[in-house]
């Protein structure tokens, strides 16, 4: 390399360096150096810089940005400071885009999904996490009526199990109610089996324990489960292996965590001995334990669903979402989604023939109108204003979001005066 060019070169490599604390402020273009400044610089024409960088950039060393003027980077300290090595040495005005830093997506916590949990499951998601996150993970039981949701708050600990591991994880999900009659098929399918197990074990199976192997085992209605069974499953809780159905080798080593998940009263249906050995228990509550603003947000979180399926707007007017904040429960959320799925059918067959751009849920589906609480109609009030109906979309979800935040906060507010300051709330 002769004198001058290496003069050049140095130069371009301080200049370069010199983005460092720019690229922390803007990182939405590429920030390069033309051939007069650096002849400036070093008191060197123009056209001999120019020269001497073009050749460095055939020679692999400097990165050429061909726009008006013509900027350069040295390659290398470029590439240090983007974490990452360029295979092409060139870049026009359509392509110097790659030049640019690749910024971290950022994490999302995937139990910020979760409609309360930051308010009625805040508990719930804080064991859940810290089940997760601790080092190798601890087993997991979640208790709950029918339909409050366990499988759906077991498939986040997955999800944040993953964003952990920065890989994908094993979950495998096993209703424990499928084979409650048969317990040696239930067991089969748990710990897989050899051929000659038992009458029709023809071939060796592989368990799902096995194939849960590194992640996550769910297993639902696990109350279902044997004496027997539940004490199988020790060995694998204490000791992290286990023996498939008629085997006499040596155990099989796993590595998993269990999610037992279950509507029963566990006192009374799961052994002592199983349950002491279970880490974290977590409760998620019923849809008539939490309040009535998340009720809210979850009937608009399954009609903006349905919007996006049926690929059509959905409105609600005060008598259709009065109903579906009054009505009772016994499924729980699960029962809500299916409630409003079956509104929104009863919706779209009485506008086949019009197909207009929006679905109206209304009074004609509502068999039962019910008269509105006082706190219902507050709410009503509130959501409504002056208006016939809402339209549901995702803009007008994150409004309703918010108004149902600042009536969720004046409850809190209400509630800490009603606790902690009676005699006022008596004389107002």
């Amino acid at each position: 390399m002769t004198k001058r060019k290496q003069i050049i070169h140095h130069e371009l490599i301080r200049l370069t360096n010199t983005l460092r604390d720019k690229f922390t402020t803007d990182l939405t273009k590429v920030l390069g150096f033309d051939a007069n400044t650096i002849g400036h610089n070093l008191g060197i024409a123009r056209n001999s810089v120019s020269k001497e960088l073009n050749q460095l950039t055939l020679d692999g060393l400097v990165l050429k940005i061909k726009s008006r003027p013509v900027y350069f980077l040295d390659k290398k300290s470029y590439e240090e400071l983007i974490q990452r090595q360029l295979t092409v040495n060139v870049y026009d005005e359509s392509t110097q885009y790659q030049l640019l830093p690749k910024v971290a997506e950022p994490i999302i916590d995937p139990f910020s999904q979760l409609i309360g949990y930051d308010r009625s499951l805040k508990t719930a998601v804080e064991k859940g996490r810290a089940a997760v996150l601790y080092p190798d993970g601890l087993h997991v039981l979640l208790t709950g009526d029918s339909g409050v949701g366990k499988t759906y708050f077991a498939e986040l600990m997955h999800q944040l199990r993953e964003q952990q591991n920065k890989q994908p994880v094993p979950f495998i999900y096993f209703n424990c109610a499928e084979y409650y009659n048969n317990q040696e098929l239930l067991s089969s399918h748990l710990f897989g089996h050899k051929q000659g197990a038992f009458t029709g074990a023809s071939y060796n199976k592989v368990g799902l324990i096995e194939q849960a192997n590194g992640g996550l085992l769910l297993l639902d209605e696990v109350h279902r489960l044997s004496n027997e069974s539940q004490e199988k499953l020790f060995l694998i809780i204490d000791k992290g292996e286990f023996h498939p159905l008629g085997s006499s080798d040596k155990p099989i080593k796993v590595n998993i965590r269990l999610i037992c998940a279950t509507t029963e009263n566990i006192q009374s249906s799961l052994l002592r001995t199983f349950l002491r050995r279970i880490q974290v228990y977590i409760t998620l509550p019923s849809i008539e334990q939490r309040s009535l603003e998340e009720r809210a947000e979850l009937i608009f979180h399954f009609i903006l669903l349905e919007s996006r399926k049926i690929k059509r707007m959905i409105a609600i007017d005060k008598i259709a979402l009065i109903y579906l904040l009054s009505k009772p429960l016994k499924g729980n959320i699960g029962q809500l989604k299916s409630d409003i799925q079956f509104l929104c059918a009863q919706g779209w067959a009485a506008d086949l023939n019009q197909l207009s751009s929006t679905l109206l849920l209304d009074k004609r589906f509502i068999e039962e109108p019910c008269a509105p609480t006082p706190e219902v109609t507050t709410l009503i009030n509130a959501l409504f204003k002056n208006d016939a109906q809402i339209e549901i979309s995702t803009t007008d979800k994150l409004q309703l979001k918010n108004t149902l935040s600042l009536l969720s906060a004046k409850e809190d507010s209400d509630l800490f005066y009603t606790l902690y300051y009676p005699r006022i709330c008596e004389f107002t």
